[in-house]
């Protein structure tokens, strides 16, 4: 088929072949993204490149590569590597009519629009933004073949879904490729994989939290590397819902009772609950935060009544080591 395919070119028959046909020809002939045409002095006939890939997605013109672009010898690698050469050919996005801007210059690749774009595309009528982020099955392809590829493209929610806050599957991903990769403990690579996986587990729980769902965004943050910030981060979930946390919540994750308590409190506190505010801020070894809520809104009604046994009392369950000032501000004679 490629001699045929050579002979009609040189003896310019294929101007006479019809665009559909003469895409199939090009294809049987191991074109599997474009083939040159024989070119007409004649202006009313058609010539030019011929696209074998027109009006096909990504997923399909990356099939015609595995099928009639490449050997059966030869490895998905290989696939990949043809796909993106051919993607990134100037004169197919001339052809095309795209403009070369569309590959990001920081990258050899062409990236094809991801699914949902295609098909707003194709049920809107209209073009997508040049600057496109790729779908994040092709990346995946990519990083399969390469394991220095960007991961953070690879895992960028755009990639997957229309919503850029959506960080469902991009959590779920890289809960799976983070222990397939392996590099060096303190190379840069590792350190930008912990980086991104910090950054992807906090705005998935943020997400899930924005949702009602504690126990999920609790879970999500238990992957946090850095201990001091997982701590602060559950910590903070548990402050801003406060009113939703039983213990089953802290049972569940093992959490520190002290966290619980200090979430309690805390509602215990904007609700008006000053007693037991400060009874929970003492069982979450906060004792200043309980002693300035006794300091404010419990020693002047004492004071007032001239009850120096219950204010005594009050200031019993303090650790004086604990607080700051403490002869002028807890000391009972």
């Amino acid at each position: 088929m490629v001699d045929q395919w050579n002979i009609w070119v040189k003896q310019q028959a294929d101007v006479f072949i019809d665009d559909d046909y003469k895409r199939v020809y090009a294809l049987l002939a191991g074109n599997a993204s474009t083939a040159r045409s024989s070119k007409s002095n004649d202006p009313a006939l058609k010539v030019g490149l011929v696209d074998v890939r027109k009006d096909l997605d990504w997923k399909r013109a990356f099939a015609l590569h595995f099928w009639y672009g490449c050997s059966l010898e030869d490895s998905v690698h290989t696939v990949v590597e043809r796909f993106d050469e051919a993607e990134a050919d100037p004169e197919l996005a001339a052809v095309r009519g795209r403009l070369m801007s569309s590959i990001d210059k920081e990258s050899p690749f062409a990236n094809p629009s991801p699914w949902y774009v295609a098909a707003q595309t194709q049920n809107r009528g209209h073009t997508p933004h040049p600057r496109q982020r790729g779908d994040t099955l092709l990346h995946l392809l990519r990083l399969s073949c390469d394991k220095s590829y960007s991961l953070s493209q690879t895992l960028d929610p755009l990639c997957i879904t229309p919503n850029a806050l959506d960080y469902r599957l991009s959590w779920e991903l890289y809960t799976v490729l983070s222990t397939r990769l392996s590099f060096p403990e303190d190379s840069p690579e590792q350190a930008e994989l912990v980086r991104l996986g910090d950054l992807i587990a906090v705005s998935y729980a943020m997400q899930l939290e924005f949702g009602m769902q504690i126990d999920e965004a609790i879970l999500v943050l238990l992957h946090l590397s850095d201990p001091i910030s997982r701590a602060a981060a559950i910590q903070g979930v548990l402050m801003r819902n406060a009113e939703m946390m039983d213990d089953h919540v802290q049972y569940t994750f093992d959490l520190p009772e002290e966290w619980c308590a200090a979430a309690k409190g805390a509602l215990s506190k904007y609700m008006g609950d000053s007693v037991g505010a400060m009874q929970l801020y003492i069982k979450a070894n906060e004792q200043k935060f309980a002693c300035d809520i006794a300091i404010a809104d419990l020693v002047p009604d004492y004071v007032i009544r001239e009850d120096s046994e219950r204010l005594k009392e009050l200031f019993e369950v303090f650790n004086p080591e604990k607080i700051d000032d403490w002869p002028v501000r807890g000391k009972v004679s």
